[in-house]
């Protein structure tokens, strides 16, 4: 499973960045409870959730952007 994108390793791999280690993702899901880093169901549901931020964070800059402008005309 590739990963890209700001989590994406600079270096082309394919593994994603957790910090400033990168995790190696499975090719399949162990089924191990709680599920294990690796995983990748884990790190999709991870990317997932952060890409969800990154959107949500940008729409909220862009309204406080544009009452801003609203309010100065």
């Amino acid at each position: 499973m590739a990963v890209s994108g700001p989590r994406a390793d600079p270096s082309g791999s394919g593994k994603p960045v957790v910090g400033k280690k990168t995790i190696k993702v499975k090719r399949k899901c162990c089924l191990s409870k709680p599920p294990c880093k690796q995983c990748p169901i884990v790190v999709l549901r991870e990317a997932l959730k952060d890409a969800k931020a990154r959107e949500a964070k940008k729409a909220q800059k862009k309204a406080k952007k544009e009452s801003k402008e609203k309010g100065s005309h």
